[in-house]
């Protein structure tokens, strides 16, 4: 695969758990990363691992309807992709040959052999072509606009697959790679149209199968595939466990009932000098974030100064605070492992500024100002600091908490519907690349109920930007124009990155060769085992 970019992956997305005391997170000592709990004895076949993070899952035995990021943590033990990162680079996993044709617009792929769906029928070229469409043709697959270079699908046997391209592309290699693609039996789909069933009935290609669907409280078990094409998993079975408050997540970890989690900053001291417990704070691995997103169809957003004002009245450094070692400031839509990213510079908290330019914008004292809040994890807690700051440089500011799936309704409204102002949310880094996220959220032809675009931002110089930049497949090429891209977003402020959050998690000591990844930070099982 000579000639392709080397793309780094995803994602999670959001801040989980309950409200962090700023006294707990002072007292957080730092941490340095590992990559992993490892032994030195020869791994052993058998036995369970219970496993929490602070998101509860949705659907994560059906990749076409997925809703949030952390249903991949189990997924990916079910589904595979045709391609997976590996050091850096893009591999072939379910593929195991790809050639690209001379002009970047024929990709021939071909499939590893004798491997075998869940339920028993075979992985094939077929498959492929379903599974591809499938996810093309459904508006609200969660990475569908990355797709948008692929003109058809062609099976030109069982074992080799065609993508006809409209244009080059140097990310869609990259999305494919994501387990968002993860190939699912073309059979279990139609036989089990029902979601609940087809949850019961799931079936891919991985080392793990999943036994039941998701409980009603967000659990999830998977089983060892002992049929499964490559090496074999050590581990009987894996609970994958939603455990939403992050002191509740913690006790669990220490009495026993479970043994891998992701732990809140508040938790770190007491883990961390507790010799039972292996800490890892991969590097640059970002859990989540938080964001404010401005409403452009209306006032007093419509006005780019009134944005301004919010950028420089906001203090970020007060939600970082919130985090302590594994928060920081977002200097960028894009974080700091993906390809293109460049810095831009903060804004600084300066009231006196932002009332300046709430003045220039012809606002005046009192101005009322809807807040759209996910009610999720701790966004509640820091839109109350934040309407506090709103507040100082003018507004009357009026919180209005909603949760996911209504808040999500709301931002997809078209923009004479949109009521909302202001909203707080997560920051767009769910995807494994820059065109999964700028023409989802900030191109003009998003700009439609339902499309994506919620600030509904048009500007035409990035529009012909990412136009230019979709085409391109030379990377340092991409790179000049992503950077382009995130600085007319910096200044034009459709929304305002606030904070990253970084990865952690703690294990039991008794815990092997669990692959926590320096690059999406996503727990791996598949070597796991138990010492």
């Amino acid at each position: 695969m000579s000639g392709q970019p080397r793309i780094t992956r995803r994602r999670a997305l959001a801040i989980g758990g309950a409200a962090i005391g700023s006294a707990l997170v002072a007292a957080c000592a730092p941490t340095s990363p590992v990559a992993g709990t490892t032994g030195s004895s020869t791994p052993r076949t058998g036995g369970t691992i219970s496993s929490a993070r602070a998101s509860k899952l949705v659907s994560p035995t059906d990749m076409l309807s997925a809703l949030v990021a952390t249903d991949y943590y189990p997924a990916q033990h079910i589904y595979e992709p045709l391609y997976q990162f590996k050091d850096g680079a893009i591999v072939g996993l379910l593929a195991d040959k790809t050639v690209f044709s001379a002009d970047g617009l024929t990709w021939t792929i071909t499939l590893k052999s004798s491997v075998k769906f869940h339920d028993g029928t075979d992985f094939d070229a077929a498959a492929v072509k379903t599974n591809l469409d499938l996810r093309k043709a459904k508006a609200t697959f969660l990475e569908r606009t990355s797709m948008a270079p692929i003109r058809e699908v062609r099976v030109v046997n069982p074992t080799t697959i065609q993508l006809l391209l409209t244009t080059p592309s140097g990310s869609l290699q990259g999305s494919l790679a994501s387990i968002a693609f993860g190939m699912q039996s073309p059979t279990a789909m139609a036989k089990h149209a029902d979601p609940v069933e087809y949850a019961k009935n799931a079936a891919g290609t991985g080392a793990f199968k999943p036994v039941g669907g998701p409980t009603a409280d967000g659990e999830i078990t998977v089983v060892r595939n002992d049929q499964y094409w490559g090496p074999k998993a050590y581990l009987d079975k894996i609970i994958f466990k939603s455990i939403l408050d992050n002191g509740a997540r913690s006790a669990a970890l220490e009495a026993g009932d479970i043994q891998v989690a992701e732990i809140g900053p508040a938790d770190f001291p007491r883990l961390q000098g507790d010799g039972k417990f292996s800490l890892m704070l991969p590097p640059h691995v970002m859990r989540g974030g938080t964001a404010l997103w401005f409403n452009l169809a209306k006032a007093p957003f419509s006005d780019k100064r009134a944005r301004q004002s919010v950028a420089y009245g906001v203090d970020g450094d007060a939600l970082v605070k919130f985090l302590g070692e594994l928060g920081k400031r977002a200097d960028s839509v894009l974080w700091s492992t993906m390809p293109g990213y460049v810095a831009s510079p903060l804004y600084a908290n300066d009231l006196t500024k932002a009332k300046q330019l709430f003045a220039a914008a012809g606002l005046t004292p009192g101005t009322p100002l809807d807040f759209m809040v996910n009610t999720f994890g701790t966004w509640v807690t820091q839109a109350q600091a934040i309407k506090q700051n709103m507040d100082a440089i003018g507004f009357n500011t009026t919180i209005r908490p909603l949760a996911t799936a209504a808040w999500l309704a709301e931002a997809n409204l078209a923009a004479s519907s949109a009521k909302w102002n202001l909203a707080l949310d997560g920051m767009p880094n769910n995807f494994p690349d820059a065109d999964s996220i700028f023409p989802r959220y900030f191109a003009t032809a998003t700009d439609t109920a339902g499309g994506g675009n919620w600030d509904h931002y048009r500007n035409d110089q990035f529009d012909s930007l990412l136009t230019r930049e979709s085409a391109t497949v030379d990377q340092a090429t991409r790179n000049g124009l992503l950077g382009q891209m995130q600085r007319i977003l910096w200044d034009d402020l459709p929304m305002l990155p606030l904070v990253w959050v970084s990865a952690a998690v703690a294990t039991h000591k008794s815990v092997r060769d669990l692959d926590v990844n320096n690059l999406d930070g996503i727990w791996r099982f598949q070597r796991c085992w138990l010492g």
